[in-house]
């Protein structure tokens, strides 16, 4: 009796797939700690991202068995139309608001910090700590403000903005949609036909919340694709135990 069964090409091309985005994912953030946020850097790594994920969805589409091409065209068609219809959330005081200006100073500024000529005058109040005036941001010793959300999602978005500019973070959400939604399809086809995996993939479609997500930059709409890579990678990785999967 085997051990570890055999794992098909097309599951490893969908991984890679996934795996793709992931490594930009740490190179934003890498780069966003590091207050390295350079355009060049940032433009020369969403380059080879797009080339690559270009490549393997170009032999998913040669190479996958019938329904994991349909799935993988309904998922980018219906992400990217979600996408088409988002509009960047600006507004202060809410968590989508802070997280979005987050974002934006870091594509413009290349750190994490920033400071402004009311922060300033804020800051020699309060001092350090807490920005009260400024939700979802702190004051550093230095009297700069600084994010207090996830950094990854922040330099995610970054990411995007650097080259999209106001459409930044909608193409953003929208390709953490897309990739949720494939791998979720991916992930329910280990377990049942593919008919029925295409049911679970509808009920995923037409639910509110990854919807209503998808609109807003939360970073929710990173933590349910890396959940669901997650899953379906150690399932994968259980079942044949190669070590792209781990």
């Amino acid at each position: 009796m085997k051990l570890f069964s055999e794992t098909p090409k097309t599951d490893t091309l969908a991984v890679l797939l996934g795996l793709t985005f992931i490594v930009l994912g740490w190179l934003s953030f890498v780069l966003a700690a590091s207050s390295v946020f350079l355009f060049i850097f940032v433009i020369c790594g969403l380059a080879v991202t797009l080339i690559l994920a270009a490549f393997i969805c170009g032999k998913l589409l040669i190479r996958a068995p019938l329904d994991l091409k349909v799935a993988l065209v309904v998922t980018f068609a219906f992400a990217s139309l979600v996408g088409y219809f988002s509009e960047p959330t600006f507004f202060s005081g809410r968590d989508q608001g802070s997280i979005a200006e987050a974002a934006f100073r870091l594509a413009q500024n290349g750190q994490l910090t920033f400071n402004t000529p009311v922060s300033g005058s804020f800051f020699k109040i309060y001092g350090a700590g807490t920005a009260l005036n400024f939700p979802g941001f702190a004051y550093t010793k230095a009297g700069d403000l600084i994010t207090q959300f996830p950094l990854g999602y922040t330099a995610w978005l970054s990411s995007f903005i650097v080259l999209f500019g106001l459409h930044g973070p909608a193409i953003g959400n929208a390709l953490l949609l897309f990739l949720f939604l494939f791998s979720f399809y991916n992930l329910l086809r280990l377990f049942v036909h593919q008919y029925y995996a295409f049911c679970g993939l509808a009920l995923a479609i037409f639910s509110f919340l990854p919807m209503w997500f998808s609109k807003f930059t939360l970073s929710e709409n990173l933590s349910v694709f890396l959940l669901t890579f997650l899953v379906w990678n150690l399932i994968l990785f259980w079942r044949s135990g190669e070590w792209l999967f781990y």
